[in-house]
């Protein structure tokens, strides 16, 4: 070994010959290594930096640079910036993630799914007009369920209910779950869910295991025993001799990195190899398709942040109804309540005086009211504050905020459900329902991609589309080959260029058999036929709700959404989907005949509509934890006036209301409240959102306070 004591070897004498390291060794024989020596240590970067380790058997290479690229691999991971795959340099704001564990070495264990790469095996096509869309197999997501349900279970005890990020991690595993479970996609996007999937289930493990295990130990209040081991999860590197003391003490692996020019001050018991990532995981770029690097720069929070809103973006729907930019009105709008009866306007008019106004002043519908119920027995029965709301709409023109219509503002994102009923012959009813289960699944799936230039339709191209089959069975002395062009060429103005994404091709001669819910076409009777509709009302309605709030609070720098908006669109209701509408989910939600539950989802609707412009009812103004059945009464009717007014006054057209089912359907379980009162009044719901935000903010005074 070279003689050192003339002075500290150069970085390049110590690159030739890492064994320098082991100048000290002989005093750490009998001793108890300390955090700041080194079981193992390894050189770096050509003799710049040495990196030790107090309590592993191995050195990672650390990522380093101040330009790292992030960008999906091979494996849809992030490579060696990727805190599930790599160790990463330890930020306090970020604690949980050294504590990412390794897969576990029983091949049994189920908690193994979340490290499996799902395959073309593990995808289930479907008989489509799409080919290519599917869904990952039962056993698959019955197997991912399993580790997921008891996390999220983990994380609705009490002590963890005021933690938003394992809250927020919790819903979003299961709002992922959903979307897997019912909505089909493309093979690729399908990998890339469950692998978003199985990220928020680990980081949720760490922070589940941070909170319970691993802070006790960093704030002394509950020291690990001397014999403990660390545990088997990714560990950090740091530069600082601090950071490295508390991980050491708390059983996390850790990675001290010190500049070469401290080789003398540094004890290490044996020189390893360190390794590097190349050949370990997947490096390569993702192909087919590729993404573009979501972050550029140093390991920081912003880096994380990117991960973070990467995965929330997943969950982002584009507003259908955004394509064409609504100037507003030149003049200013009137003074008056929107919340005006439109009948008794219309009285204060003689039939003399009416013929003198101009014919705009005043909406009139075309044919069929839309404002008013049809009356049919397969019609999903309306939710009376609702229908009320709708039919009492001021249609006064004046009262349109915008100067001219988008021409998407009379559409629909999915037929008007009521367009079914309307038709005077059954068999043609009969054709259509069967027209729109041919082509559901395609039809949902253009606006299930945020790049989609997928737009609603006109209600006539809905029934020409979906009259296409009922007018091939009649007389018609087109050639077949004729009609199934018309078919197809009517079926690519729909989907757009969703047929250029992810190998999706179009099958429109496709002879699958039509089925509900695993029944034939043929076999289906009144309460089949209520069930599809009130599925077309709910995702109408959802969208609507989510184009009227994309309208009136406009996402920032020009951006086609607001994700923390988009958020608030999906709380208000249970299963936290806005393209999925299972049957379960009707008569809950703000549809529920309990009005504690319909409280529960008409205060999230409240507060996304306290941000919309106009005249809003005055219970929109209350901060309340206590409602009782009146305030319930009234908080919906606001709720429905508000949002009825508001959609015609931004769109010129009856919005498309939720409803209820004449029957139950069994198998929703919603999710727990944040927190549950001890001790509460009967016939009142507590609203423990508002006290938890109380909470949260006389914590933040605390904390300022103490600043």
């Amino acid at each position: 070994m070279m003689d050192l004591s003339k002075g500290p070897p150069t970085r390049e004498e110590l690159h030739k010959n890492p064994s320098l390291l082991l100048h000290k060794r002989h005093e750490l024989e009998g001793q108890e290594i300390q955090a700041f020596d080194g079981l193992v240590g390894a050189v770096i970067e050509g003799g710049d930096y040495i990196v030790t380790s107090p309590n592993m058997r191995r050195i990672y290479h650390p990522p380093l640079g101040g330009d790292r690229s992030l960008y999906l691999r091979s494996n849809l991971r992030y490579g060696d910036d990727d805190p599930l795959m790599w160790p990463q340099n330890f930020l306090p704001t970020s604690a949980h993630l050294p504590l990412i564990p390794y897969p576990p070495r029983d091949p049994n264990d189920p908690m193994r799914v979340l490290w499996t790469f799902p395959t073309e095996a593990d995808f289930v096509r479907e008989g489509s007009l799409l080919d290519g869309l599917g869904r990952v197999s039962g056993y698959y997501i019955a197997c991912l369920r399993v580790p997921c349900r008891s996390l999220i279970t983990r994380a609705a005890a009490d002590e963890h209910k005021s933690d938003e990020y394992i809250q927020t991690l919790a819903a979003m595993i299961t709002s992922f779950l959903d979307r897997l479970s019912y909505l089909p996609t493309s093979l690729r996007m399908t990998q890339l869910l469950v692998r978003e999937t199985q990220r928020m289930a680990l980081e949720l493990t760490a922070c589940l295991d941070l909170a319970e295990i691993y802070k006790p130990r960093l704030l002394h209040n509950a020291p690990a025993e001397s014999n403990t081991k660390p545990a088997r999860i990714i560990g950090a590197f740091t530069t600082s001799i601090q950071t490295c003391e508390d991980l050491f003490r708390a059983k996390i692996p850790v990675y001290l990195v010190r500049p070469a020019t401290e080789v003398m001050s540094i004890r290490v018991l044996e020189v390893v190899t360190p390794i590097v990532a190349q050949g370990v995981i997947p490096l390569d770029e993702a192909v087919n398709p590729t993404y573009k690097a979501i972050y550029r720069g140093r390991v920081s929070r912003d880096k994380y942040a990117a991960m973070y809103m990467f995965t929330r973006r997943l969950q982002t729907y584009p507003n259908p109804f955004g394509l064409t930019c609504v100037a507003p009105r030149t003049e200013p709008l009137p003074a008056a309540s929107s919340f005006v009866n439109r009948n008794s306007r219309a009285q204060q008019y003689s039939p003399y005086a009416r013929r003198t106004k101009p014919k705009s002043a005043f909406y009139e519908p075309q044919g069929r009211d839309k404002f008013e119920d049809p009356d049919d027995p397969v019609y999903p029965p309306p939710i009376p504050a609702w229908r009320a709301a709708l039919r009492n709409v001021d249609r006064t023109m004046t009262n349109v905020v915008n100067a001219e219509q988008a021409f998407t503002d009379h559409n629909y994102a999915f037929p008007e459900p009521a367009s079914f009923v309307a038709y005077e012959k059954k068999e043609r009813r009969d054709a259509a329902i069967r027209s729109w289960l041919r082509y559901r699944t395609a039809l949902i799936h253009r606006f299930n991609i945020s790049t989609s230039d997928a737009r609603p339709m006109s209600g006539k191209a809905w029934r020409t589309l979906l009259g296409l089959d009922y007018l091939e069975q009649g007389p018609s002395k087109l050639r077949t080959d004729t009609k199934n062009a018309g078919r197809r060429a009517s079926l690519q103005d729909f989907l757009q260029n969703v047929l250029e994404m992810d190998g999706l091709t179009l099958n429109s001669d496709s002879i699958d058999p039509v089925t509900w819910q695993g029944k034939s076409f043929e076999s289906l009777g009144n309460q089949d036929i209520e069930e599809i509709l009130w599925e077309l009302a709910e995702l109408n309605f959802r969208q609507e709700l989510l184009a009227l709030d994309c309208r009136v609070c406009p996402p920032p720098n020009n951006s086609p959404y607001s994700t923390s908006r988009q958020q608030m669109v999906s709380a208000c209701f249970p299963s936290g989907q806005l393209l999925v509408a299972t049957l379960p989910e009707a008569n809950h939600g703000i549809a529920s005949y309990d009005s504690k539950e319909r409280c529960r989802y008409l205060i999230r609707l409240q507060r996304l509509m306290r941000d919309w412009p106009g005249q809003k009812p005055q219970i929109f103004s209350v901060d309340q934890v206590k409602w009782r059945e009146g305030d319930i009464d009234e908080l919906e009717e606001g709720i429905a006036r508000f949002y009825t007014q508001t959609f015609f006054n931004h769109f010129r057209r009856a919005p498309v209301i939720p409803r209820r089912l004449s029957h139950n359907v069994p198998g929703l379980v919603l999710p727990p409240p944040a927190l549950e009162h001890l001790n509460p009044t009967p016939m009142v719901y507590y609203d423990m959102d508002l006290i938890l935000e109380h909470e949260a903010e006389a914590l933040e005074a605390q904390k300022n306070s103490k600043a």
